[in-house]
Protein backbone atom coordinates (compact mmCIF):
# COMPACT_ATOMS: atom_id res chain seq x y z
CA UNK A 1 0.00 0.00 0.00
CA UNK A 2 2.83 2.13 -0.06
CA UNK A 3 2.33 3.78 -3.22
CA UNK A 4 -1.46 4.93 -1.75
CA UNK A 5 0.27 6.57 0.97
CA UNK A 6 2.67 8.60 -1.25
CA UNK A 7 -0.23 9.64 -3.31
CA UNK A 8 -2.17 10.35 -0.32
CA UNK A 9 0.59 12.99 1.23
CA UNK A 10 1.39 14.17 -2.31
CA UNK A 11 -2.62 15.85 -1.98
CA UNK A 12 -3.97 13.08 -4.39
CA UNK A 13 -7.53 11.38 -3.22
CA UNK A 14 -5.98 8.10 -2.86
CA UNK A 15 -8.69 6.96 -0.43
CA UNK A 16 -10.84 5.72 -3.17
CA UNK A 17 -8.60 2.83 -4.45
CA UNK A 18 -8.39 1.01 -1.32
CA UNK A 19 -11.06 -1.16 -1.46
CA UNK A 20 -9.78 -2.32 -4.71
CA UNK A 21 -6.52 -2.77 -4.24
CA UNK A 22 -7.28 -5.15 -0.70
CA UNK A 23 -9.84 -7.02 -3.62
CA UNK A 24 -6.60 -7.47 -5.60
CA UNK A 25 -4.74 -8.72 -2.72
CA UNK A 26 -7.85 -10.96 -1.62
CA UNK A 27 -7.63 -9.10 2.10
CA UNK A 28 -10.87 -8.81 4.12
CA UNK A 29 -12.34 -5.38 2.91
CA UNK A 30 -13.08 -2.75 4.92
CA UNK A 31 -16.59 -1.91 6.46
CA UNK A 32 -19.47 -0.57 4.17
CA UNK A 33 -19.17 3.27 6.02
CA UNK A 34 -15.64 3.59 4.81
CA UNK A 35 -17.32 4.05 1.55
CA UNK A 36 -19.87 5.93 2.11
CA UNK A 37 -17.77 8.57 3.86
CA UNK A 38 -15.80 9.31 0.81
CA UNK A 39 -19.14 9.95 -1.83
CA UNK A 40 -19.06 12.80 -2.23
CA UNK A 41 -15.77 14.23 -2.05
CA UNK A 42 -13.93 17.60 -3.09
CA UNK A 43 -11.25 16.17 -5.84
CA UNK A 44 -8.23 17.55 -5.87
CA UNK A 45 -6.60 18.75 -8.78
CA UNK A 46 -3.74 16.40 -8.52
CA UNK A 47 -5.89 13.66 -8.80
CA UNK A 48 -5.41 11.34 -11.53
CA UNK A 49 -7.28 9.28 -14.14
CA UNK A 50 -7.39 6.62 -12.22
CA UNK A 51 -8.66 8.18 -8.84
CA UNK A 52 -11.72 10.16 -10.71
CA UNK A 53 -12.66 7.11 -12.85
CA UNK A 54 -13.24 5.00 -9.70
CA UNK A 55 -14.84 8.08 -7.65
CA UNK A 56 -17.23 8.49 -10.64
CA UNK A 57 -18.40 4.67 -10.32
CA UNK A 58 -18.48 5.08 -6.11
CA UNK A 59 -20.74 7.42 -7.25
CA UNK A 60 -23.16 5.63 -9.46
CA UNK A 61 -23.23 2.63 -6.94
CA UNK A 62 -23.95 5.66 -4.53
CA UNK A 63 -26.77 7.25 -6.31
CA UNK A 64 -28.33 4.07 -7.42
CA UNK A 65 -28.99 2.84 -3.78
CA UNK A 66 -30.48 5.95 -2.74
CA UNK A 67 -34.13 7.21 -3.01
CA UNK A 68 -34.94 10.49 -4.65
CA UNK A 69 -34.59 13.05 -1.93
CA UNK A 70 -31.17 11.41 -0.33
CA UNK A 71 -29.97 11.78 -4.08
CA UNK A 72 -31.09 14.84 -4.88
CA UNK A 73 -29.11 15.76 -2.01
CA UNK A 74 -26.25 14.04 -2.93
CA UNK A 75 -26.04 15.51 -7.04
CA UNK A 76 -26.36 18.58 -5.27
CA UNK A 77 -23.69 18.84 -2.82
CA UNK A 78 -21.25 16.67 -5.38
CA UNK A 79 -21.90 19.40 -7.94
CA UNK A 80 -20.96 21.74 -5.27
CA UNK A 81 -17.80 19.99 -4.95
CA UNK A 82 -16.74 19.03 -8.46
CA UNK A 83 -18.39 21.23 -10.97
CA UNK A 84 -19.62 19.21 -13.99
CA UNK A 85 -18.82 15.72 -14.63
CA UNK A 86 -20.48 12.92 -16.26
CA UNK A 87 -21.12 11.17 -13.16
CA UNK A 88 -23.40 14.01 -12.15
CA UNK A 89 -25.22 14.56 -15.49
CA UNK A 90 -25.61 10.80 -15.78
CA UNK A 91 -27.23 10.28 -12.48
CA UNK A 92 -28.85 13.96 -12.59
CA UNK A 93 -30.62 12.25 -15.91
CA UNK A 94 -31.50 9.33 -13.81
CA UNK A 95 -33.72 11.47 -11.71
CA UNK A 96 -34.92 13.05 -13.92
CA UNK A 97 -35.88 9.77 -15.81
CA UNK A 98 -37.69 8.31 -12.55
CA UNK A 99 -39.86 11.70 -12.02
CA UNK A 100 -40.98 11.19 -15.82
CA UNK A 101 -39.15 14.32 -17.05
CA UNK A 102 -37.87 12.75 -19.89
CA UNK A 103 -36.95 15.86 -22.01
CA UNK A 104 -34.58 17.02 -18.98
CA UNK A 105 -33.41 13.29 -18.69
CA UNK A 106 -32.14 13.34 -22.36
CA UNK A 107 -30.46 16.99 -21.76
CA UNK A 108 -28.40 15.31 -19.39
CA UNK A 109 -27.87 11.89 -20.43
CA UNK A 110 -26.15 14.13 -23.97
CA UNK A 111 -24.27 15.85 -21.29
CA UNK A 112 -22.93 12.60 -19.61
CA UNK A 113 -21.96 11.37 -23.25
CA UNK A 114 -20.10 14.57 -23.95
CA UNK A 115 -18.40 14.99 -21.13
CA UNK A 116 -17.31 10.99 -20.92
CA UNK A 117 -16.36 11.01 -24.10
CA UNK A 118 -14.03 13.88 -24.10
CA UNK A 119 -12.39 13.40 -20.25
CA UNK A 120 -11.86 9.36 -21.35
CA UNK A 121 -14.09 8.60 -18.18
CA UNK A 122 -16.39 5.78 -18.44
CA UNK A 123 -19.60 5.14 -16.61
CA UNK A 124 -20.11 1.90 -15.13
CA UNK A 125 -21.07 -1.06 -17.31
CA UNK A 126 -25.12 -0.95 -16.57
CA UNK A 127 -24.94 3.24 -17.49
CA UNK A 128 -22.67 2.58 -20.84
CA UNK A 129 -26.13 3.12 -22.58
CA UNK A 130 -25.86 6.24 -22.66
CA UNK A 131 -23.62 6.64 -24.87
CA UNK A 132 -26.13 4.91 -27.57
CA UNK A 133 -28.91 6.95 -25.81
CA UNK A 134 -31.21 8.53 -28.65
CA UNK A 135 -33.55 11.12 -26.90
CA UNK A 136 -36.09 13.04 -29.09
CA UNK A 137 -35.31 11.76 -32.40
CA UNK A 138 -36.22 8.11 -30.51
CA UNK A 139 -39.80 9.45 -29.23
CA UNK A 140 -40.99 11.32 -32.78
CA UNK A 141 -39.00 8.70 -35.12
CA UNK A 142 -35.75 8.41 -37.04
CA UNK A 143 -35.48 10.77 -39.96
CA UNK A 144 -35.75 8.87 -43.36
CA UNK A 145 -33.88 7.73 -45.37
CA UNK A 146 -31.88 5.63 -42.34
CA UNK A 147 -28.35 4.61 -44.07
CA UNK A 148 -28.10 0.90 -43.71
CA UNK A 149 -24.17 1.71 -41.39
CA UNK A 150 -24.15 -1.74 -39.79
CA UNK A 151 -24.44 -3.32 -43.47
CA UNK A 152 -27.40 -6.05 -42.90
CA UNK A 153 -29.23 -5.14 -46.26
CA UNK A 154 -26.41 -7.09 -47.84
CA UNK A 155 -26.91 -10.57 -46.12
CA UNK A 156 -28.02 -13.44 -47.82
CA UNK A 157 -31.42 -15.20 -46.66
CA UNK A 158 -32.11 -18.91 -47.00
CA UNK A 159 -35.28 -20.50 -45.90
CA UNK A 160 -37.15 -24.02 -45.83
CA UNK A 161 -40.07 -24.68 -47.00
CA UNK A 162 -43.23 -26.68 -45.47
CA UNK A 163 -42.84 -30.61 -45.88
CA UNK A 164 -44.98 -32.31 -48.66
CA UNK A 165 -47.15 -33.62 -46.21
CA UNK A 166 -47.81 -30.10 -44.68
CA UNK A 167 -51.54 -28.65 -46.22
CA UNK A 168 -51.69 -25.09 -47.89
CA UNK A 169 -49.15 -21.56 -47.01
CA UNK A 170 -50.43 -20.15 -43.82
CA UNK A 171 -48.25 -18.19 -41.49
CA UNK A 172 -46.58 -19.62 -38.68
CA UNK A 173 -48.18 -19.81 -35.05
CA UNK A 174 -44.46 -17.85 -34.04
CA UNK A 175 -41.40 -16.75 -35.50
CA UNK A 176 -38.07 -17.34 -32.56
CA UNK A 177 -35.93 -14.55 -33.50
CA UNK A 178 -32.05 -14.85 -32.36
CA UNK A 179 -28.71 -13.55 -33.86
CA UNK A 180 -25.41 -14.64 -33.04
CA UNK A 181 -21.80 -14.44 -34.36
CA UNK A 182 -19.29 -17.84 -35.33
CA UNK A 183 -18.30 -17.90 -31.66
CA UNK A 184 -21.72 -17.60 -29.74
CA UNK A 185 -22.70 -20.39 -32.09
CA UNK A 186 -21.41 -22.63 -29.81
CA UNK A 187 -25.24 -21.95 -28.00
CA UNK A 188 -27.16 -22.86 -30.62
CA UNK A 189 -26.87 -27.05 -30.93
CA UNK A 190 -28.55 -26.84 -27.72
CA UNK A 191 -30.74 -24.18 -28.05
CA UNK A 192 -31.85 -26.30 -31.61
CA UNK A 193 -32.14 -29.87 -30.15
CA UNK A 194 -34.36 -28.13 -27.20
CA UNK A 195 -36.87 -26.93 -29.90
CA UNK A 196 -36.73 -29.95 -32.06
CA UNK A 197 -37.86 -31.85 -29.42
CA UNK A 198 -40.47 -29.56 -27.74
CA UNK A 199 -41.73 -29.18 -31.43
CA UNK A 200 -42.41 -32.92 -31.74
CA UNK A 201 -45.02 -33.09 -28.66
CA UNK A 202 -47.00 -31.66 -31.16
CA UNK A 203 -47.21 -32.62 -34.90
CA UNK A 204 -49.89 -30.29 -35.89
CA UNK A 205 -50.13 -29.33 -39.41
CA UNK A 206 -52.28 -26.15 -37.95
CA UNK A 207 -49.55 -25.49 -35.72
CA UNK A 208 -45.84 -24.44 -37.17
CA UNK A 209 -43.37 -22.10 -35.60
CA UNK A 210 -40.14 -20.95 -37.74
CA UNK A 211 -36.95 -20.23 -36.25
CA UNK A 212 -35.27 -17.22 -37.74
CA UNK A 213 -31.18 -16.75 -37.24
CA UNK A 214 -29.09 -14.28 -38.16
CA UNK A 215 -25.49 -15.23 -38.08
CA UNK A 216 -22.59 -12.58 -38.52
CA UNK A 217 -19.48 -14.32 -39.98
CA UNK A 218 -20.35 -18.24 -39.48
CA UNK A 219 -17.61 -20.81 -40.11
CA UNK A 220 -18.00 -23.24 -43.84
CA UNK A 221 -18.95 -25.58 -40.92
CA UNK A 222 -21.25 -24.06 -39.27
CA UNK A 223 -23.09 -22.48 -42.60
CA UNK A 224 -23.03 -26.28 -44.03
CA UNK A 225 -24.63 -27.63 -40.45
CA UNK A 226 -27.31 -24.77 -40.86
CA UNK A 227 -27.95 -25.84 -44.39
CA UNK A 228 -28.25 -29.40 -43.18
CA UNK A 229 -31.20 -28.53 -40.79
CA UNK A 230 -32.85 -26.19 -43.33
CA UNK A 231 -32.96 -29.38 -46.15
CA UNK A 232 -34.28 -31.78 -43.02
CA UNK A 233 -36.89 -29.81 -42.09
CA UNK A 234 -37.55 -29.58 -45.67
CA UNK A 235 -38.35 -33.13 -46.03
CA UNK A 236 -39.85 -34.72 -42.51
CA UNK A 237 -42.10 -32.80 -40.76
CA UNK A 238 -40.66 -31.78 -37.39
CA UNK A 239 -43.35 -28.96 -36.79
CA UNK A 240 -40.30 -26.35 -37.55
CA UNK A 241 -39.55 -24.39 -40.24
CA UNK A 242 -36.08 -22.41 -40.12
CA UNK A 243 -34.96 -19.11 -41.79
CA UNK A 244 -31.53 -18.37 -41.77
CA UNK A 245 -29.69 -14.82 -42.50
CA UNK A 246 -25.47 -14.95 -43.15
CA UNK A 247 -23.49 -12.19 -43.81
CA UNK A 248 -20.62 -9.97 -42.24
CA UNK A 249 -21.89 -7.06 -39.99
CA UNK A 250 -19.87 -3.78 -40.94
CA UNK A 251 -18.13 -3.86 -37.51
CA UNK A 252 -17.78 -6.66 -35.01
CA UNK A 253 -17.72 -6.20 -31.46
CA UNK A 254 -19.85 -6.88 -28.26
CA UNK A 255 -22.65 -4.75 -29.18
CA UNK A 256 -23.40 -5.82 -32.96
CA UNK A 257 -24.14 -9.05 -32.40
CA UNK A 258 -26.57 -8.79 -29.68
CA UNK A 259 -28.60 -6.20 -32.11
CA UNK A 260 -28.71 -8.75 -34.88
CA UNK A 261 -32.16 -10.30 -34.17
CA UNK A 262 -33.62 -6.42 -34.20
CA UNK A 263 -31.76 -5.56 -37.39
CA UNK A 264 -33.66 -8.47 -39.55
CA UNK A 265 -36.83 -8.19 -37.74
CA UNK A 266 -38.29 -6.28 -40.45
CA UNK A 267 -38.02 -8.59 -43.23
CA UNK A 268 -38.89 -11.58 -41.23
CA UNK A 269 -41.95 -9.96 -40.19
CA UNK A 270 -42.57 -8.70 -43.59
CA UNK A 271 -42.15 -12.54 -45.04
CA UNK A 272 -44.50 -14.01 -42.35
CA UNK A 273 -47.51 -12.34 -40.36
CA UNK A 274 -47.49 -13.74 -36.97
CA UNK A 275 -46.06 -13.10 -33.47
CA UNK A 276 -42.53 -12.84 -32.39
CA UNK A 277 -40.27 -14.09 -29.40
CA UNK A 278 -36.58 -12.41 -29.56
CA UNK A 279 -34.52 -13.92 -27.23
CA UNK A 280 -30.92 -14.32 -26.70
CA UNK A 281 -29.03 -17.60 -28.45
CA UNK A 282 -27.11 -18.46 -25.01
CA UNK A 283 -30.39 -20.40 -23.53
CA UNK A 284 -32.67 -23.35 -24.22
CA UNK A 285 -36.06 -24.55 -24.34
CA UNK A 286 -38.14 -26.55 -21.68
CA UNK A 287 -39.78 -29.67 -22.46
CA UNK A 288 -43.35 -28.08 -21.51
CA UNK A 289 -42.57 -24.66 -24.31
CA UNK A 290 -45.07 -25.17 -26.48
CA UNK A 291 -47.88 -25.56 -23.31
CA UNK A 292 -46.03 -22.28 -21.97
CA UNK A 293 -46.28 -20.71 -25.17
CA UNK A 294 -49.80 -21.17 -25.37
CA UNK A 295 -50.40 -19.56 -22.18
CA UNK A 296 -48.57 -16.02 -23.12
CA UNK A 297 -50.47 -15.95 -26.49
CA UNK A 298 -53.65 -16.69 -24.60
CA UNK A 299 -52.77 -13.98 -21.72
CA UNK A 300 -50.55 -11.49 -23.03
CA UNK A 301 -50.16 -8.93 -25.89
CA UNK A 302 -46.64 -8.15 -25.21
CA UNK A 303 -43.83 -9.51 -22.56
CA UNK A 304 -40.67 -7.99 -21.59
CA UNK A 305 -37.73 -8.63 -18.97
CA UNK A 306 -39.34 -5.29 -16.63
CA UNK A 307 -36.92 -5.98 -13.57
CA UNK A 308 -37.20 -2.15 -13.33
CA UNK A 309 -40.98 -1.36 -13.31
CA UNK A 310 -44.20 -1.82 -11.57
CA UNK A 311 -47.51 -3.95 -12.27
CA UNK A 312 -48.63 -0.35 -12.99
CA UNK A 313 -45.97 -0.21 -15.64
CA UNK A 314 -43.78 2.83 -13.70
CA UNK A 315 -40.14 2.31 -13.69
CA UNK A 316 -38.89 2.51 -10.08
CA UNK A 317 -35.26 2.36 -10.01
CA UNK A 318 -32.31 2.23 -12.27
CA UNK A 319 -31.81 3.80 -15.52
CA UNK A 320 -34.37 3.52 -18.81
CA UNK A 321 -31.98 1.19 -20.62
CA UNK A 322 -32.03 -1.09 -17.68
CA UNK A 323 -34.54 -3.42 -19.71
CA UNK A 324 -34.06 -6.51 -20.27
CA UNK A 325 -33.69 -7.68 -23.53
CA UNK A 326 -33.08 -11.65 -23.20
CA UNK A 327 -36.28 -12.14 -24.26
CA UNK A 328 -39.26 -10.42 -25.30
CA UNK A 329 -42.81 -11.22 -26.58
CA UNK A 330 -44.61 -9.11 -29.37
CA UNK A 331 -47.90 -10.41 -29.67
CA UNK A 332 -49.64 -7.92 -31.70
CA UNK A 333 -48.87 -8.80 -35.11
CA UNK A 334 -50.66 -6.04 -37.14
CA UNK A 335 -48.56 -3.85 -35.24
CA UNK A 336 -44.98 -5.63 -35.68
CA UNK A 337 -44.15 -3.70 -38.84
CA UNK A 338 -43.90 -0.93 -37.28
CA UNK A 339 -42.27 -1.80 -34.15
CA UNK A 340 -39.61 -3.70 -36.20
CA UNK A 341 -39.07 -1.10 -38.84
CA UNK A 342 -38.41 1.59 -35.13
CA UNK A 343 -36.03 -1.23 -33.85
CA UNK A 344 -33.92 -1.49 -36.65
CA UNK A 345 -33.96 2.18 -37.18
CA UNK A 346 -32.46 2.90 -33.49
CA UNK A 347 -29.70 0.62 -34.01
CA UNK A 348 -28.97 2.14 -37.31
CA UNK A 349 -28.89 5.53 -36.28
CA UNK A 350 -27.30 5.35 -32.68
CA UNK A 351 -24.27 2.88 -33.30
CA UNK A 352 -21.45 4.86 -33.64
CA UNK A 353 -17.52 3.34 -34.00
CA UNK A 354 -16.04 6.17 -32.85
CA UNK A 355 -17.96 5.50 -29.03
CA UNK A 356 -16.07 3.89 -26.40
CA UNK A 357 -18.58 1.54 -26.02
CA UNK A 358 -21.83 0.94 -27.77
CA UNK A 359 -23.10 -1.85 -25.37
CA UNK A 360 -26.53 -1.76 -24.20
CA UNK A 361 -27.67 -0.02 -27.40
CA UNK A 362 -30.46 -3.05 -27.75
CA UNK A 363 -31.28 -2.17 -24.95
CA UNK A 364 -31.74 1.23 -25.74
CA UNK A 365 -33.81 0.48 -29.11
CA UNK A 366 -35.96 -1.98 -27.51
CA UNK A 367 -37.18 0.13 -24.26
CA UNK A 368 -37.75 3.72 -26.78
CA UNK A 369 -39.80 0.91 -28.68
CA UNK A 370 -41.48 -0.20 -25.46
CA UNK A 371 -41.80 3.57 -24.42
CA UNK A 372 -43.58 4.78 -28.00
CA UNK A 373 -46.05 1.89 -28.94
CA UNK A 374 -46.69 -0.42 -25.80
CA UNK A 375 -46.46 2.28 -22.53
CA UNK A 376 -49.27 4.39 -23.51
CA UNK A 377 -51.45 1.65 -24.06
CA UNK A 378 -50.35 0.10 -20.61
CA UNK A 379 -53.98 -0.12 -18.86
CA UNK A 380 -55.76 -1.65 -22.18
CA UNK A 381 -52.62 -4.47 -22.48
CA UNK A 382 -52.21 -7.82 -21.17
CA UNK A 383 -48.41 -7.68 -20.17
CA UNK A 384 -46.56 -10.17 -19.25
CA UNK A 385 -43.38 -9.93 -16.91
CA UNK A 386 -40.73 -12.57 -18.57
CA UNK A 387 -38.98 -13.09 -15.10
CA UNK A 388 -41.96 -14.16 -13.18
CA UNK A 389 -43.69 -17.54 -13.32
CA UNK A 390 -42.05 -20.53 -14.91
CA UNK A 391 -39.65 -18.85 -17.72
CA UNK A 392 -40.01 -19.78 -21.51
CA UNK A 393 -36.38 -20.31 -21.80
CA UNK A 394 -33.70 -21.53 -19.25
CA UNK A 395 -30.95 -18.95 -19.42
CA UNK A 396 -27.76 -18.15 -17.71
CA UNK A 397 -29.10 -16.28 -15.27
CA UNK A 398 -31.29 -19.05 -14.25
CA UNK A 399 -28.38 -21.76 -14.09
CA UNK A 400 -25.52 -19.81 -12.58
CA UNK A 401 -23.96 -18.84 -15.82
CA UNK A 402 -22.98 -19.65 -19.81
CA UNK A 403 -20.87 -22.43 -19.11
CA UNK A 404 -23.02 -23.84 -16.54
CA UNK A 405 -26.41 -23.27 -19.17
CA UNK A 406 -23.95 -25.75 -21.75
CA UNK A 407 -23.65 -28.50 -18.98
CA UNK A 408 -27.39 -28.51 -17.76
CA UNK A 409 -28.78 -31.35 -18.64
CA UNK A 410 -25.77 -32.47 -20.83
CA UNK A 411 -23.74 -30.48 -23.41
CA UNK A 412 -25.02 -30.98 -26.86
CA UNK A 413 -23.40 -30.78 -30.16
CA UNK A 414 -24.14 -30.45 -33.91
CA UNK A 415 -23.76 -34.11 -34.12
CA UNK A 416 -26.38 -34.61 -31.36
CA UNK A 417 -28.79 -32.10 -33.51
CA UNK A 418 -27.93 -34.82 -36.88
CA UNK A 419 -28.82 -37.53 -34.41
CA UNK A 420 -31.94 -36.34 -33.88
CA UNK A 421 -33.28 -35.59 -37.63
CA UNK A 422 -31.91 -38.77 -39.02
CA UNK A 423 -33.81 -40.95 -36.31
CA UNK A 424 -36.30 -43.14 -37.66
Amino acid sequence: MQDLDARLRQGENALFLVADRLRHLRLTPFDALFERVLTPMPLAERDGWDIRQTYGHRFEETSLRLGEKPRQALLELDRRFNGDSYWNALCSGHQFWLAGNADAADSQYAVAKAVAIRTGLMPIHYNCGVLSWLGGAAREGMEQPVPDRLGMGKWHWEASVAPGDVPGAQPPALCLVFGCDAGYFRFLPKLLLSLLRACATRLDPSFRIRLCLGIDSPTPEQLAFMRELIDAVSQRNFGLDVTLAHGQLTWRDAATYTAIRYLMLPEVVRRYACPVITADCDGYFPDDFLALFDDLRNTADYGFRLYAYNHGGRQTFGEPWGFGAGISWFGEAARLPEIAAFLHDYLQVAYDPANPTNWCIDQCALVQSFRRFVAPRWSDLGIRFMDEGTPLMVMPHHVGGKDELLRRDGTVSMQDVRAFLSRP
